[in-house]
């Protein structure tokens, strides 16, 4: 079982998260760069790796036509909710581990929001090997994610993180789902932003745009909207 309860429960998932400053300016950010220049497609394919309850392709969808829909998740239960919500014309839910998934080049977009960090270290090679075989030649990977050089550094981003959090929003269980976050050892594998890049790049993979979310402080620690295409 990981070590943060909220993986668990499939109805505290997405709200909690909604109350966090740092991931609803992120999921505005991954909405911009994911419809950016889709405007004259009549329709697009989207494959959302690690999905959790589908909200992001969800969002997407009620921007722009999509046509084909792949989600992919380990959680079973994250992925009924997202099949009762979701409403696109070809619906593909797949409950599998993402790395032993097969894709085939046919998406226009692939969302990853917070899911590189859940991967072992010494597998991130290969998810990042699958997300390229999901996309298009002339498709855009949306990557969310959060980059740490030091585990010290990942407490203390959540610690400010819920201070900022307004009053009327902070709770036992945010409090808690943070402070979990924070000192994860079987579910949060954050990496650095330029141990990141790196492997992109050697995957094929080019940093075409990026947007840091939080904190808006100089280094590369912290959260970060970033755009890759194919090489």
């Amino acid at each position: 079982m990981v070590d943060v309860n909220v993986y668990k429960k499939k109805s505290a998932y997405l709200p909690l998260q909604m109350k966090r400053p740092d991931y609803t300016t992120a999921l505005q950010t991954v909405l911009h760069f994911a419809t950016a220049d889709l405007s004259m497609k009549k329709a697009v394919v989207v494959t959302d790796v690690c999905c959790g309850v589908g909200n992001v392709t969800k969002l997407f969808s009620e921007q722009v036509p999509v046509s084909k829909a792949i989600l992919v998740d380990i959680n079973e239960n994250f992925l009924v909710q997202a099949k009762k919500t979701l409403s696109v014309p070809e619906l593909i839910i797949l409950h599998d581990d993402v790395l032993k998934a097969s894709f085939f080049h046919e998406a226009d977009i692939v969302f990853s929001i917070f899911a590189y960090h859940h991967i072992l270290d010494e597998k991130k090679p290969l998810f990042v090997e699958k997300l390229r075989s999901a996309l298009k030649s002339d498709g855009r990977l949306i990557l969310a994610e959060i980059y740490f050089d030091n585990k010290e550094s990942e407490k203390q981003y959540y610690e400010n993180l819920y201070k900022t959090v307004p009053d009327t929003e902070k709770s036992f269980a945010l409090k808690e789902f943070l402070d979990q976050t924070a000192h994860s050892v079987d579910f949060e594998h954050k990496v650095s932003k330029s141990f990141t890049e790196e492997l992109f790049l050697s995957k094929n993979l080019k940093k075409v745009d990026e947007q840091k979310i939080w904190p808006a402080t100089n280094g590369d620690n912290g959260m970060y909207v970033q755009v890759y295409t194919p090489l």
